[in-house]
C-alpha cells in the first residue's frame, strides 16, 4: 500500500501555474518560479482541463473528498450547511482499508463542517499560522509521527487575500503581482522542504480549489473588447475621496444603480479574488499526478475533467476499486470521463450585502460555457463560445439558443437530487462557522 499526499494551493489558478489561456498577456501569464511544480510535472502527469465545481472554498474541498456534487453533498455555501451524515467522506474509506489519515487545512475548513470525519488527526490552522509564522515547525513535527501507509492532506492559505509575500518573495524576481509572488513563496518552501525528507513508495498530487481573478484580468477584458471591466471603474469611482471601512451596501446600490442589478448581484461581491463567478480564472484549477505505476513521467492530458473525479482517482490509487458505489457521476482520471459536460456553480450568500441566496448554475464543454443566475425575480442567462472567444468577453445566448437550451437542461438535472438543508447545524456550530468566517473576513 502506498502512501498518498494531496497539496491544494488555495486559490491556485491553472494559467498562472501549468497553462497558457489565448490572448494573455505579460499580467495574467504565469511569471512565477515554480521549481517544485515543475519537478512534480516532469515526474508525473499534468491535466490542463481539470475544473473546480465552484469559486468557493468549501464546497470544493467538500467535493474533492466525497466525489460528489455540491448539491449531493450538502454543503454548497461557507456558512449554513453541513456534509450530510450518510456521504461517506474519502478519508473513512481509507481508513477502513488500513490507511492512517491526517488532513492540515485552514481557512473556513473547521471541524463543524463535517470535513473532518475519518482522519485521525485533522487540525485547521488560525488565519495567521501561515509558513513563515508558525505553521512550519508543525508541519516538521507532523511528518516525524507520520505512520504508514498515509493520506495526508495539505491545505495551503498563503496565496488567498492579504497574499504573503515575505522576502524575498516581495521582489519582482519571484512574479509580477503579489498574488504571483505569493503562488512562489509556497512552492520554493515545498521544493526544499520535500527535497529534504525521504518518502518513498509515495504518490502526491497537486491541485488548487479554485483560481483566483486579478485587477489585470479586467484591463485585458477592456482591451479585448469586454464590458467586464467596467465593475472596475465603477469601483475606482465609488472609493475615490472615501475613508474608512468599507459600505459593501452602498457599494452594491452604486453598482445597482450604475449597471444594473444583476450586475450588483454578480460583481459586488469580491469582484477581485474570488467568490460569485464561474470565469475560467476561477474555475479552472492546476492539477499534477505523480505516481510511478499509473502516470508517464512528463506527460499531459487535455481531457475535460472535474473536481469530483479526485474522490475515484486518490481510491484507485489505495488500491480500492469499489468506488463506484459512492460517487456515480464521477470517474476516475485515469478512466475515460463519464460525460463530456461537466457541472460548475457559485454562490451569492456569503456576500455581506446579500439579504436573499443567489447561484449561478452552470455547465461547459471543450467549446461552450453556459451559465444562469438564479436570484429572486431575476432571470439572466449566459452563454460563451470558448473556441473562439477563451476570455469570455461576448455572450452569444441569442445566436445559439439550442446550445443554452441543452446546456440549460443538463444543469436542471444535476439539481434534481438537491439535498442541501436536509441537516441544519445547530446553534452552538452555526456560531463557531459565522465567527469563523468573520475572522477570515468573509462577513462583517
Amino acid at each position: 500500500m502506498k502512501n498518498i499526499i494531496l497539496i491544494a494551493i488555495d486559490c491556485a489558478r491553472a494559467e498562472k501555474t501549468i497553462m497558457d489561456l489565448p490572448h494573455g498577456n505579460e499580467w495574467t501569464r504565469r511569471s512565477a518560479p515554480l521549481p517544485f511544480l515543475e519537478q512534480l510535472r516532469c515526474q508525473g502527469v499534468t491535466w490542463g482541463q481539470f475544473h473546480s465545481v465552484s469559486s468557493t472554498t468549501t464546497p470544493n474541498f467538500t467535493s474533492m473528498l466525497t466525489g460528489l456534487l455540491p448539491v449531493e453533498h450538502g454543503i454548497k455555501e461557507h456558512s449554513r450547511y453541513q456534509l450530510l451524515p450518510d456521504v461517506p467522506t474519502l478519508a473513512e474509506i481509507l481508513s477502513r482499508h488500513g490507511y492512517y489519515t491526517y488532513a492540515e487545512v485552514s481557512g473556513p475548513l473547521i471541524p463543524e463542517t463535517g470535513l473532518n470525519r475519518g482522519f485521525m488527526h485533522y487540525h485547521c490552522r488560525s488565519k495567521s499560522e501561515y509558513l513563515h509564522k508558525g505553521f512550519l515547525p508543525r508541519m516538521k513535527q507532523l511528518f516525524g509521527q507520520l505512520q504508514e501507509p498515509f493520506f495526508l492532506l495539505l491545505h495551503f492559505w498563503e496565496a488567498h487575500q492579504p497574499y504573503q509575500n515575505p522576502a524575498p518573495f516581495n521582489e519582482t524576481a519571484y512574479g509580477a503581482t503579489p498574488y504571483d509572488r505569493a503562488l512562489s513563496f509556497i512552492d520554493h518552501f515545498l521544493f526544499h522542504f520535500f527535497n529534504a525528507v525521504s518518502l518513498p513508495n509515495t504518490s502526491f498530487i497537486y491541485t488548487g480549489d479554485h483560481g483566483e481573478r486579478l485587477p489585470e484580468d479586467y484591463q485585458l477584458n477592456r482591451q479585448l473588447g469586454g464590458k467586464e471591466y467596467l465593475i472596475a471603474e465603477a469601483y475606482r469611482e465609488f472609493v475615490h475621496g472615501r475613508s474608512g471601512s468599507f459600505d459593501y451596501d452602498a457599494w452594491f446600490e452604486f453598482v445597482k444603480a450604475r449597471l444594473g442589478e444583476d450586475w450588483a448581484r454578480i460583481y459586488a461581491h469580491n469582484f477581485v479574488g474570488h467568490g460569485f463567478h464561474l470565469t475560467e480564472e476561477l474555475i479552472r484549477v492546476p492539477l499534477v499526478i505523480v505516481d510511478p505505476d499509473r502516470c508517464t513521467p512528463g506527460s499531459y492530458n487535455d481531457e475535460l475533467r472535474s473536481q469530483i473525479d479526485l474522490f475515484p482517482t486518490i481510491l484507485e490509487l489505495a488500491g480500492i476499486d469499489s468506488w463506484q458505489q459512492y460517487c456515480p457521476r464521477a470517474n476516475s482520471l485515469f478512466q475515460p470521463a463519464r460525460a463530456n459536460t461537466i457541472y460548475i456553480e457559485a454562490n451569492g450568500s456569503g456576500g455581506k450585502q446579500f439579504a436573499s441566496r443567489c447561484y449561478l448554475r452552470g455547465a461547459k464543454t471543450s467549446q461552450w460555457k453556459y451559465w444562469r443566475l438564479e436570484a429572486p425575480g431575476m432571470e439572466k442567462k449566459v452563454l460563451w463560445n470558448l473556441e473562439s472567444d477563451p476570455r469570455e468577453t461576448t455572450n452569444v445566448v441569442n445566436e445559439h439558443p439550442e446550445v443554452a437550451e441543452k446546456l440549460d437542461a443538463f444543469v436542471s438535472e444535476q439539481l434534481l437530487n438537491d439535498r442541501t438543508g436536509e441537516v441544519d447545524l445547530d446553534s452552538e456550530e452555526a456560531a463557531v462557522i459565522e465567527e469563523r468566517l468573520r475572522d477570515l473576513g468573509y462577513i462583517e
